[in-house]
């Protein structure tokens, strides 16, 4: 029989780089002292204007996405994990008809209105419900609203009605609702009476990179009220998809989703879900609510849940509507529930 041969392992051999020896693959170099990023961006800022980049000049400011909010009730800050909707970020409200998108839209418009922002709808559907708005507390006379019958139009009256917001007023708060992105042709579709896939797509993505830096400079709060449609023979993944191509869902900060989950008299039950959320660790958190003809209520169960996670509820007591903290959580009753805003001051500002 032949002998077996002897198999040594090799020892892997150093790697060397400008007469740097690294005998192992985790070793590295030592870090090489260098000037301060903050003093570069101070020289480019100083050279080139002040809003050339931004200068992080203390190691411990908040590593935060969004730092101004529209503050919303609860269950936004339990279901979300931050306190409203962001200013300077696009939000996206998705989902399928008559599903409770427009109504959380609604409560952001109202609770905007009660923090001194202007309200901006941006109404491409001709629908929306005056009535239900100001039962939740809105006011129809404070809020501007524009009208069109295709993108380019609505997106042309939207930069305009904030360039004039900020002309009048240089630190105006605006909320922008968009309503709806799903159902609207872009100008060719419009003229033409013709339908191509990807026309409308183009055009949104097309606005969005020209103008999403501007808004986030400026700290408008852009809320995109979109419309889900189910996907044909789809096998994995999602099975749905928003109309208008995927340009504002991936510029999105936060992404929710209505689902429409029953009805009982006047009310609608609805779940809202995270399902994207670059502001906070809350992924995948859901939350089931009442929709009643004045606004959303949640459902006590639901109410119980935000209140026992620490991380997202902050280890608060949610407040309720009478602001008795030892309401029966367990109780089968879910419609006394409606927690208060909390509000900003209200700022002082141009009339509309």
């Amino acid at each position: 029989m032949a002998a077996k041969k002897k198999v040594t392992k090799k020892k892997p051999r150093a790697v060397e780089d400008d007469g740097v020896t690294v005998d192992d693959l985790d070793a590295a170099p030592p870090a090489r002292k260098k000037v301060s990023a903050a003093e570069i961006a101070a020289e480019l800022n100083e050279e080139n204007g002040n809003d050339f980049c931004d200068v992080i000049l203390d190691p411990d400011e908040p590593l935060a996405t969004a730092t101004d909010y529209a503050v919303m009730k609860q269950p936004w800050d339990g279901l979300t994990g931050v306190p409203g909707f962001p200013c300077g970020q696009i939000t996206m409200i998705q989902g399928k008809p008559d599903s409770g998108k427009t109504t959380i839209a609604m409560e952001g418009m109202v609770a905007a209105q009660q923090q001194g922002y202007y309200v901006v709808l941006a109404d491409t559907e001709f629908k929306f419900n005056w009535k239900r708005f100001v039962a939740m507390g809105g006011d129809r006379a404070d809020v501007i609203h524009l009208k069109a019958d295709y993108l380019e139009m609505i997106y042309e009256k939207i930069l305009k009605t904030i360039d004039k917001i900020l002309e009048r007023d240089p630190d105006a708060r605006i909320f922008v609702v968009l309503d709806s992105l799903g159902m609207t042709p872009c100008r060719e579709e419009w003229e033409n009476d013709t339908k191509q896939p990807g026309l409308a797509a183009r055009v949104n993505k097309k606005w969005i990179r020209r103008n999403r830096g501007r808004l986030h400079k400026m700290k408008v709060a852009l809320v995109v009220v979109n419309h889900l449609y189910a996907k044909i023979g789809q096998m994995f993944g999602e099975g749905s998809k928003g109309y208008g191509g995927d340009g504002f869902y991936f510029a999105a900060a936060l992404v929710l989703e209505a689902v429409y989950a029953g009805r009982q008299g006047s009310k609608m039950k609805t779940i809202y879900r995270v399902r994207k959320n670059h502001l906070s660790d809350a992924q995948g958190t859901k939350v089931t609510v009442w929709i009643h003809p004045d606004g959303i209520k949640m459902l006590k169960t639901d109410q119980k849940k935000l209140t026992n996670n620490k991380e997202l509820a902050g280890n608060k007591k949610l407040a309720t509507a009478d602001g008795n903290e030892d309401l029966d959580l367990d109780s089968d009753d879910d419609d006394n529930v409606n927690d208060e805003n909390l509000p900003q001051p209200k700022k002082k500002r141009v009339g509309i």
